[in-house]
């Protein structure tokens, strides 16, 4: 792979969110370097630790929580280690905390008949999720879970773009996010009251 090649590769993971700014700035040093052979041990490990992410939800069904506890304890020790494994992990995290309320909702509604194809429905889910995660991450790309709500968020991606992810601000960041408006800090942010005051 020539040089451009890969700095291309690694301007496409950044675009995709797999890697953070800093992640891609010390990439693309080294490729610059010349130092190839490590920069493809870099790749190799990345592409491993981060389909081991997802595939090891499936440790549940030999231990119980294991599928829960195996991919977070993962993500957080190689999270700052590992370009890319950060984002995967978070976008695991986000797909277990999803299913649990999920099933919660789908075991109440058993009781009426409705949940059990619900049930039958997350089964599958929770097998070709994984599968289908492990297969993009070693192809070096990021993909979030359908149907996962975002409980953990970027912060990396939050500070750079909004000045701090303060949990009190989610409104208002969630907001610019879905406006696509440029960043403003609170600060800036007009006041009610100021509003009220002029004549």
């Amino acid at each position: 792979m020539s040089v451009s090649d890969e700095l291309s590769r690694l301007n496409e993971l950044r675009e995709q969110g797999a890697l953070s700014e800093q992640e891609f700035e010390s990439a693309k040093a080294k490729v610059l370097s010349g130092n190839s052979s490590s920069m493809e041990d870099d790749l190799e490990a990345r592409k491993l630790w981060t389909m081991l992410i997802h595939l090891t939800q499936f440790c549940g069904y030999m231990v119980p929580l294991a599928g829960w506890v195996v991919p977070i304890i993962i993500w957080q020790m190689q999270k700052d280690n590992i370009p890319g494994c950060d984002a995967h992990g978070r976008a695991v995290a986000n797909w277990l905390i999803s299913f649990l309320i999920y099933f919660v909702v789908a075991f109440l509604l058993a009781f009426i008949i409705i949940g059990i194809p619900i049930l039958f429905v997350l089964g599958t889910l929770a097998v070709v999720f994984p599968v289908i995660g492990a297969i993009k991450a070693y192809n070096g790309e990021l993909w979030e879970y359908p149907m996962a709500i975002r409980f953990v968020y970027q912060t990396g991606w939050l500070d750079s773009h909004w000045g701090g992810g303060r949990w009190w601000q989610g409104a208002e960041l969630n907001r610019r996010h879905r406006d696509f408006q440029s960043p403003a800090l609170p600060s800036e942010l007009p006041c009610p009251h100021d509003q009220l005051a002029r004549p």
